[in-house]
């Protein structure tokens, strides 16, 4: 069932993680230990949890009869117009923000993706740039996937889905140099890193609102598959031919003043939406101190676990509201306990939810089912509606 609570303890248990991994990212010996794979597959996770905000059948309440009844009752009592009240304000602008985004991304893919049409023809060096491929590597490039020459983006970059599309600035380039940008760009589409990021941008269209999710799990991933591109490279290079790869990042980081960034698009020569320079020097360092020998099980379990267990932990409980009716009731008032066996519930409206004693009696109207009669029965029209569960 999806409630604000649930919603809630996702963002929170995701945020803790997300927090740690970028701090993790920061720091080159946890990174080493802990490998861009683990990583990859912690917010991986981190990204499952979002996309289902939900309470399960075996989650269970941690009731809260001091903050949260007051939250309650001013999210579902304060009215703007007629019946449109805070939560009503508070769901319309999460949905209107989510639209905005996905419309402004949406046209921003159709912008680029008609202007590679334009050159695709005239500047197409697929054939040209894969004997290039074959002559460094003896990699082929998929037929599927198309290299063009353009400025229109300002640096290498790799772009689309259906139909991917390489795109090298229109420079003079070495042999080798071309080599370096096609294998780094043929690893992200060998690894499915664009998908990745469709992914990625549909959960920050839901969550535009959280600079967790939109900010630095947008970056971790960013930096994390550059990394794993460049890792992939550099164990098919020699010493020697490392240290000129690396050079060329930076070279190239150098040079790009601006960059356009797109949905969908990963760029050789810039971490996502940053011109920090600190985060090429990153890759570099990174880069020279590889040694995919090296195995760190241990750190890489642990850091799993931790993961795990706390995703685990945010679905098995959820702090949710409880008004304690013997609190408010008078000196002298007959108080007794409301139960299945005694009492009803009555829906008008979706805001509007009268309790009644099985002899009619009516007792008091909420714009919500409190946690604590959630045991009664729901009528509606007339008819038994459910069982709250």
């Amino acid at each position: 069932m999806l409630t604000i609570p649930a919603i809630v303890n996702g963002v929170i248990s995701s945020g803790i993680i997300i927090l740690a991994v970028s701090k993790l990212t920061n720091n080159k010996k946890a990174f080493q230990s802990i490998g861009v794979t683990t990583l990859l597959l912690i917010l991986s996770l981190v990204v499952l949890r979002l996309a289902l905000p939900f309470e399960l059948p075996f989650t269970k309440p941690i009731l809260s009869s001091k903050v949260l009844p007051f939250f309650n009752m001013y999210i579902h009592e304060n009215y703007f117009f007629g019946k449109f009240t805070v939560l009503h304000l508070l769901i319309t602008v999460w949905i209107l923000g989510g639209a905005f985004k996905a419309c402004k991304n949406v046209l921003r893919y159709i912008k680029l993706r008609t202007t590679t049409k334009l050159f695709s023809k005239k500047r197409d060096r697929t054939r040209e740039y894969s004997d290039i491929c074959l002559k460094f590597y003896n990699i082929k490039i998929p037929d599927n996937l198309k290299i063009i020459k353009s400025n229109s983006m300002g640096a290498p970059v790799i772009f689309g889905l259906i139909k991917p599309v390489i795109i090298i600035p229109d420079e003079e380039y070495t042999e080798e140099e071309l080599s370096f940008i096609l294998c780094h760009e043929l690893i992200h589409f060998l690894k499915k890193d664009l998908w990745v990021k469709l992914i990625l941008e549909v959960i920050c269209i839901v969550y535009w609102w959280n600079y967790f999710v939109i900010v630095e799990l947008k970056k971790a991933f960013a930096n994390i598959m550059e990394c794993r591109a460049d890792f992939s490279v550099i164990e098919l290079l020699n010493e020697h031919d490392r240290i000129e790869y690396l050079k060329f990042i930076l070279e190239e980081s150098k040079k790009r003043k601006q960059i356009i960034s797109t949905p969908l698009q990963l760029n050789f020569a810039n971490n996502y939406e940053t011109k920090r320079l600190s985060n090429i020097e990153k890759r570099i360092h990174f880069g020279l101190e590889y040694d995919k020998n090296k195995k760190f099980y241990k750190s890489k379990i642990i850091c799993i676990f931790i993961t795990v267990v706390l995703i685990i932990a945010s679905f098995l409980v959820v702090v949710q509201s409880h008004h304690s009716y013997i609190d408010d009731a008078q000196e002298g008032e007959i108080l007794f306990s409301i139960n299945e066996n005694n009492a009803y519930i009555v829906q008008y409206s979706n805001d509007r939810y009268t309790t009644f004693l099985n002899d009619g009696t009516e007792l008091f109207t909420l714009p919500y089912i409190d946690e604590s009669l959630k045991n009664l029965p729901v009528y509606h029209h007339g008819r038994f509606r459910r069982k709250v569960k």
